[in-house]
C-alpha cells in the first residue's frame, strides 16, 4: 500500500484493530503449553469450538480465552 492508499482510508479503519485473530491448533498448543492431542481433546469432547479455513482449523482467540473461563477450575487461585 502506498503513502496516498493510506491516507485515503479513513480514521479508525485500521485493520489490525478490528481484524480478530485467528490461531492454528499449533498456536494453541504453544500458548497454553499442552500437546495436540491436549487441543483435539478439548476441541472434540470439551466444547472448544472452531472453524474449518480449507484444511487448517482456527480457533479464535476470543472463543479460547472464553472457554477458559468457562472451564477453569479456581485450583490456581484456591492453592494460594
Amino acid at each position: 500500500m502506498n503513502s496516498e492508499q493510506q491516507q485515503s482510508l479513513p480514521a479508525g479503519n485500521d485493520a489490525s484493530r478490528t481484524e480478530k485473530r485467528s490461531l492454528t491448533i499449533q498456536d494453541v498448543c504453544q500458548r497454553e503449553q499442552v500437546s495436540r492431542v491436549t487441543v483435539w481433546r478439548w476441541l472434540n469432547e470439551r466444547g472448544l469450538k472452531a472453524m474449518r479455513v480449507g484444511r487448517v482449523v482456527r480457533i479464535s482467540e476470543e472463543e479460547l480465552e472464553r472457554w477458559k473461563q468457562k472451564h477453569s477450575t479456581g485450583a490456581i487461585e484456591a492453592g494460594r
